[in-house]
């Protein structure tokens, strides 16, 4: 029987509005059987096997501790097929992210975690007006290997002016690493790359490396 994790269905009215679309939380649940062992590359060249189940330890870190006490990271989820199981995959650490935010209300100086739909535009509201209270998390979605340059420059932009919280990027078209290193150039922190689609078929993936929190 397949391993499957649902949104709760008495919290997705918070989490709609801090911006996570709708057509997530409509998806039926996140396949965790579609997370498989991966093949990573090392300076060495020495093939290093990273087993699902370090996937799921991170992926499960992060559902527990979201905001990460404070202490920024950087979060890579990747689905192949579509984003469809990517974005679910997030909605799920922003459910935990908006109830971990509302017990700690009183005592923190940021703002509500924010889900932020990347668009094709040359502005963009984040970007262009960082001053002010920072959100306790972002979620970053709207990205795949067909992204133009003024997107990818966009969010390239908004992984630094963000620097200081946690950031999560959903994608499609090649596992979160490649997307990291090649195209972003950017520093990963943690990696899920979902072989599986939201219509059930597989494929081979590689990551060339993942650090753990």
């Amino acid at each position: 029987m397949a391993e499957r994790m649902r949104l709760d269905q008495n919290v997705v009215a918070k989490i709609l509005h801090v911006g996570v679309p709708k057509s997530v939380t409509s998806s039926p649940s996140l396949d965790l059987d579609g997370i498989r062992s991966i093949e990573a590359a090392t300076k060495s060249k020495r093939p290093h096997v990273i087993r699902k189940e370090v996937q799921r330890k991170m992926f499960d870190h992060i559902l527990k501790q979201p905001l990460n006490d404070g202490k920024p990271y950087v979060m890579g989820i990747s689905s192949i097929g579509n984003d469809a199981q990517a974005k679910y995959a997030a909605a799920l650490i922003m459910e935990r992210a908006v109830a971990a935010y509302d017990a700690a209300r009183l005592t923190t100086l940021l703002l509500p975690p924010v889900w932020h739909t990347l668009t094709g535009s040359f502005q963009d509201y984040y970007r262009d007006n960082p001053k002010g209270k920072k959100p306790a998390l972002m979620i970053l979605s709207n990205v795949d290997s067909n992204s133009s340059e003024v997107k990818m420059e966009k969010l390239k932009d908004l992984l630094e002016l963000y620097s200081d919280i946690p950031r999560i990027v959903t994608y499609t078209g090649a596992d979160p690493v490649t997307l990291f290193t090649k195209r972003l150039k950017s520093p990963l922190q943690a990696a899920l790359y979902l072989s599986k689609s939201s219509d059930g078929r597989t494929v081979e993936a590689t990551m060339k490396k993942v650090w753990t929190l």
